[in-house]
């Protein structure tokens, strides 16, 4: 396992996806500090605090392309068919793959909100509130990347062409960031609608309240909010705004996600026909 793990962090030291990543990710960091000073001053409300994971909706289609283009140059290469013929356990070159991912994901998280803070230190000023309480969404964040990569890892290890696989994770990811704008505006939706509102004459009048047919109650409300919290692009909308409620749910269900992805991939992987 530990070989395993050393080789792979010697590929990726020279992978170009991995730099590219990092690169990608430190610019997104420094645009949001920009674009929230840009904010402020245009006299409206921006804090340090803010905008740090606004970059959060940039995490799954990131690790969508380091973990299927990672992965599969060793399909690619016949590395990955070497590793189960010298010895190693396909148990054993998963998890490596998983871990080494995972902790790639991390790593180019943290660089953008490390990128964020620094500029935006100089450019917002310190933080509105203290530094502890934005650490909670921070570690969701990290959770959430693990997620992610335990979904790709195990659709990269499962699909041995390169192409496909990075197509397949890109393709996941954009539905995710979907399947959860999708919930989130249905949970947004009113309770009732109405209000002020100004005639044709310009004068302004009051409207009654009225019911809204489209707001979701009862059973299934707590069904789409279990669903915007469980499933990643969910938590993707709840984090980038930086005010999320429940984080710790949020991590948890992450984790166990990605122990769910990992225990399905480890399985198929060893009955898996590696040509």
């Amino acid at each position: 396992m530990n070989k395993l793990l050393a080789a792979n962090f010697m590929r990726l030291k020279k992978s170009e996806v991995f730099w590219g990543a990092a690169v990608f990710m430190a610019m997104i960091g420094f645009i949001f500090a920009i674009l929230q000073k840009r904010t402020l001053d245009q006299g409206f409300e921006a804090t340090l605090e803010g905008g740090v994971f606004q970059y959060v909706t940039f995490i799954g289609f990131v690790t969508a392309v380091f973990c299927a283009v990672f992965v599969g140059t060793e399909y690619s290469d016949g590395t990955l068919r070497n590793k189960i013929i010298v010895g190693h356990k396909r148990s054993e070159i998963y998890l490596s793959t998983f871990i080494v991912c995972a902790l790639t994901a991390a790593a180019v998280c943290i660089l953008c909100m490390v990128c964020y803070l620094g500029l935006g230190a100089a450019l917002l000023g310190g933080f509105a509130s203290s530094l502890a309480a934005i650490l909670p969404a921070a570690v969701c964040v990290i959770a959430l990347s693990t997620c992610f990569s335990a979904i790709f890892t195990l659709i990269a290890l499962l699909c041995h062409n390169k192409a496909a696989s990075a197509v397949l994770c890109i393709l996941l990811a954009l539905i995710l960031l979907f399947a959860g704008s999708f919930l989130l505006s249905i949970l947004d939706e009113p309770e009732f609608y109405g209000g002020y509102y100004m005639d044709e004459t310009g004068e302004l009048r009051q409207e009654e309240m009225q019911p809204n047919p489209r707001y979701v109650s009862g059973t299934t409300r707590k069904v789409y909010e279990v669903l915007l919290d469980v499933t990643p692009g969910g938590q993707q909308l709840q984090l980038a705004p930086g005010d999320v409620e429940k984080p710790w749910m949020l991590t948890v269900y992450s984790i166990g996600l990605a122990a769910l992805a990992t225990a399905c991939g480890m399985v198929f992987f060893k009955k898996k026909d590696l040509k």
